[in-house]
């Protein structure tokens, strides 16, 4: 059918351009007007036939051949339409472009969750070109959801049919205190958030140029930014702007107590791991564990995160679990603490602690135990023995990072675990960094079924604090809508380590992205070209054949043959002499693998690091927390009873309540308000 159509075609041109053409000859003695009418006619059909059976023998040959074959088969017709209902607010990132035709290669959200991995040489452009420009893309696209999303809630203020519970941080403008006035408003609230999600970022290198430029484009933009940093400003000695610390041993106060249990012993067991992770990971071997001293600190952190709260009003630290170790008097009063609370409120998940530090550092093999512990304490030494890791890690509770809530509600951090403090401080830093991370995004709740905001962890030298945990990373964060972005110098840096080495085809595997930069090493050459895997290639092979006649002269005759042979898609030489700014790029869209592209990156530019005006809204009129606490809020001043803004003693009585919640006790703002609810009458509380 085909044929016939092109065939009607090519006869229908023929038609209109030949005939006049033929027609123009008169008829004469030789050839009448009969035989030249037949010839035309014969011209007419044949000539259009001969071309269509050319050209289709062509066709079929191309149609039908190995490599048309691959083309259709790889073919998706949704790699080319964007059917997306929400693609205007997704985290999709664009930092390479073809080097054949300038197209941006655009890797979409969802793919985003496959991993990326950066392969690069100092000095490549790794961070300046590739990392920055994907961190902007995603800032910016947050910055553009929440200017959006707050417009919604004014819209919906102004409507009245959305209402606030409480004062809504500029910062963040989550949608917690947003009720709707109906149920077909709390739908609309819901759709909001998941229609403009706002993603978060963690950034960790082993300096803090990267960390700084971070820091300074989430300042441009508008953006609260948390950093971790144990380098002061050099001319002043000060800390750093945005500085926050992160106690490991930090129990957030949003925990229900119904759950606190279970959390602190699974914060004693992942700490207990982490140190753990790093005494291998310093391959020495007097920081040995066994299972009687993984128990001693267990139990140390157990004990200490409960009763501490109790005992001196703050949470643990590191530092006291290291005053403990050193000293196993000091525990006294607090087990004796912990003893109690087993015997008031039965939980035997505490009562488990409770014997082991009766058995281990109080029992009569006390000074045997501290004896074995001696390695645990060289650890503990190790790890916060200086300053500037003792400021990070064993923080006030008012300065300590809550990953959990960074994770839920978006945040931004960067850290920066220090190279220049030294190999173990640096690296004990980044592992517990690291690993935290890792266990908070594992106990976010999955993405099946629910909304939650994505978030993208970016490393920085990763070979650097790689652990055997990162192999659960990258199997399971797809899970919880967390992207991983890994720069490395070459695959041989997980080499230097036994217990990191199978990592190395972990991440190959793991990742479904990879820019490589010029400049690789001769594996990488090798473990690409092989990974690109082989094309289809037509070949032309010409022979020359000369042929001596008796009368001595050569007749020289040639032919050419055409065929198809397997090549390398992508050949190493063609990696390792990329230019400065060219990359190879191997991805993927909607899971489906692409052929190695040839791209080329540049340097993020500078007008987009310049400060940008957002859009500014006062909602404090439409908090509803009481009537004549709206001044009180503003002012922020304490209320007091006055006929003309309060109308009676209850009234008066919930305002205290609510300017205590707002501005003496922010943390335990929805405790105060719950236990109002529950007794109103009351004249005062007790948290």
């Amino acid at each position: 059918y085909t044929g016939l159509v092109f065939y009607n075609i090519v006869f229908r041109l023929f038609f209109v351009i030949a005939v006049p053409l033929l027609l123009l000859p008169e008829p004469n003695e030789w050839v009448t007007k009969t035989d030249w009418m037949f010839l035309i006619r014969a011209v007419t059909i044949v000539v259009p036939g001969a071309i269509t059976i050319l050209l289709g023998q062509d066709m079929w040959n191309f149609v039908f051949s190995k490599e048309s074959f691959g083309i259709i088969r790889r073919f998706r017709i949704l790699d080319y339409l964007d059917l997306r209902k929400n693609s205007r607010h997704l985290y999709d990132v664009s930092c390479v472009r073809r080097v054949s035709n300038g197209h941006k290669v655009v890797v979409r959200e969802s793919d985003l969750y496959l991993h990326w991995l950066v392969s690069g040489a100092t000095g490549a452009g790794k961070t300046s070109m590739m990392l920055l420009k994907m961190i902007y893309q995603i800032l910016i696209r947050r910055v553009r959801n929440e200017d959006a999303l707050r417009k919604e809630i004014d819209k919906g203020l102004k409507k009245g049919i959305f209402k606030l519970t409480g004062t809504i941080d500029e910062d963040h403008p989550d949608l917690s205190c947003v009720t709707g006035a109906d149920e077909k408003a709390t739908k609309k609230i819901k759709k909001l958030a998941k229609k403009y999600s706002l993603a978060g970022l963690t950034m960790i290198a082993p300096d803090d140029s990267g960390t700084d430029e971070v820091y300074d484009l989430c300042m441009a933009l508008g953006i609260k930014c948390n950093r971790i940093d144990p380098i002061r400003i050099e001319k002043t000695g000060m800390l750093k702007e945005g500085f926050v610390g992160y106690n490991p041993l930090y129990l957030s106060p949003d925990i229900p107590d119904w759950k606190k249990e279970d959390e602190i012993i699974s914060v004693a067991s992942r700490v207990s791991d982490v140190v753990f992770s790093i005494s291998r990971s310093l391959g020495k071997s007097e920081f040995y564990f066994t299972s009687i001293i993984y128990d001693l600190l267990k139990a140390t952190i157990t004990c200490l995160m409960v009763t501490m709260p109790i005992i001196k009003d703050r949470q643990a630290t590191l530092e006291d679990v290291q005053a403990i170790v050193t000293d196993f008097s000091l525990i006294h009063d607090y087990a004796a603490e912990l003893e109690r609370i087993c015997r008031k409120s039965k939980q035997k998940g505490f009562q488990k602690v409770v014997n082991t530090i009766n058995r281990t550092f109080l029992g009569n093999e006390k000074d045997k135990i501290y004896e074995h512990s001696r390695g645990l304490r060289l650890l503990l030494d190790l790890i916060i023995n200086t300053n500037k890791v003792r400021e990070i890690l064993c923080p006030s509770d008012d300065k300590s990072l809550d990953l959990d809530k960074a994770l839920r509600d978006g945040e931004v951090t960067v850290i920066n675990f220090g190279l220049e403090m030294g190999d173990t401080d640096s690296r004990s830093l980044g592992l517990i960094m690291l690993l935290s991370f890792i266990d908070a995004v594992l106990r976010r709740p999955r993405a099946e079924g629910i909304s939650i905001s994505p978030h993208f962890l970016i490393v920085d030298e990763l070979p650097v604090i790689v652990c055997k945990s990162f192999e659960r990373a990258l199997s399971l964060f797809r899970k919880y809508h967390v992207g991983i972005v890994g720069c490395i110098q070459s695959l041989s840096q997980f080499d230097k380590d036994s217990s990191t080495a199978y990592l190395k085809t972990a991440i190959l595997n793991g990742c479904a992205h990879h820019t490589i930069f010029g400049r690789c090493t001769v594996e990488e050459m090798r473990i690409y070209s092989e990974l690109a895997g082989i094309k289809w290639e037509e070949d032309e092979l010409e022979t020359l054949t000369e042929t001596d006649k008796d009368t001595g002269e050569y007749v020289v005759s040639s032919s050419k043959k055409e065929s198809l042979q397997k090549v390398n898609a992508l050949e190493g030489t063609d990696i390792r002499n990329s230019m400065f700014g060219e990359v190879t790029q191997i991805t993927v869209r909607n899971g489906n693998l692409y052929p190695p592209i040839a791209g080329k990156v540049d340097f993020l530019s500078k007008w987009k690091r310049r400060k940008i005006r957002r859009p500014k809204y006062d909602w404090s009129d439409y908090v509803t927390i009481g009537s004549g606490v709206k001044n009180m809020l503003n002012k922020k001043e304490e209320p007091e009873p006055d006929g003309d803004n309060f109308k009676d003693q209850e009234d008066y009585r919930k305002s205290i309540f609510d300017y205590y919640a707002h501005h003496q006790d922010p943390d335990n703002a929805e405790d105060i308000k719950k236990i109002y609810n529950e007794n109103p009458n009351s004249g005062s509380i007790t948290i």
